[in-house]
């Protein structure tokens, strides 16, 4: 309609045609002037497809918080069964089915890692993060029958902030965990019929934003039968053991940091609009 009356299309976030493919493309060539986007290699992407594209920076830069040590203290010591503990953030999802599916593996998980750590005289806290609109009693009757002592948190923002690692499901929270500098594995599991599905339609083999952002590897990801209680274990083990590999996962973290663009995605991509009519 805009493109008929002769008015500029400026298209602000940019569909995931990464993701799903590039059959949009044509469209958007014929439809959109200016695509803003919130990842740089959107941006080069488009550029190839002959798109004008200008890349902002990403939204979630703006809305983070950053707490400080006495907030982040305080948290610490009233999720915490014992002083001096490490603590871990499970972020099980947003959905119901996600948390029913997913929360499970992640308890057993932690039940392994307790094991373990214990050889290294490591307690450990476990909380978990909530989602708006899923009842605590969800959670509640899961943590029950798998017998395994946690707390629940519905400030994801300070979790991540607070904790020394993280067992998340994919999607926009690993971002976030990043930002928070936050070592973490990513986890996912699905209904073996929707998994099929996704393979066919995604075109990204990772399922971590933080990995699909940075174009290579920095965070282990877990998908489907490759998401068992072992394997998550052995692999938060590292994080709590290892002050290799925490910082390892930390500079990528900084490197992510640039790629991201830094604060002010909306201001600037108000200014492109201004300039664009």
């Amino acid at each position: 309609m805009a493109r008929k009356n002769r008015m500029e299309v400026i298209y602000f976030i940019s569909p995931q045609i990464w993701a799903w493919g590039k059959k949009r493309i044509k469209k958007i060539r014929r439809t959109v002037d200016l695509m803003l986007t919130i990842f740089k290699f959107e941006e080069e992407m488009y550029k190839q497809e002959g798109i004008d594209a200008h890349f902002v920076g990403h939204p979630l830069l703006d809305e983070m918080r950053y707490h400080d040590g006495t907030e982040i203290q305080s948290f610490r010591d009233s999720h915490s069964a014992k002083g001096g503990a490490r603590m871990l953030a499970l972020l099980p999802g947003s959905r119901l089915q996600e948390v029913n599916r997913i929360l499970p593996t992640m308890l057993e998980s932690v039940k392994l890692l307790k094991q373990s750590l214990w050889s290294f005289g490591t307690e450990l806290d476990v909380v978990i993060g909530c989602a708006p609109g899923i009842d605590n009693d969800v959670y509640e009757k899961i943590v029950k029958d798998s017998g395994v002592s946690v707390h629940l948190s519905h400030d994801t923002d300070l979790l991540m902030s607070s904790s020394d690692a993280g067992m998340i499901k994919s999607g926009t929270s690993t971002l976030e965990a990043a930002l928070h500098d936050l070592p973490m594995v990513v986890v996912y599991k699905t209904s073996w019929l929707n998994y099929f599905i996704g393979r066919m339609l995604v075109k990204v083999e990772s399922i971590s934003l933080v990995n699909i952002v940075a174009r290579k590897k920095i965070v282990e990801e877990l998908v489907q039968d490759d998401f068992t209680p072992s394997r998550a274990a052995e692999i938060l083990r590292d994080i709590f053991t290892r002050k290799d590999v925490v910082d390892k996962i930390r500079r990528s973290y900084a490197d992510l940091r640039v790629v991201l663009g830094g604060k002010g995605a909306s201001d600037r991509a108000a200014e492109l609009i201004l300039k664009a009519i």
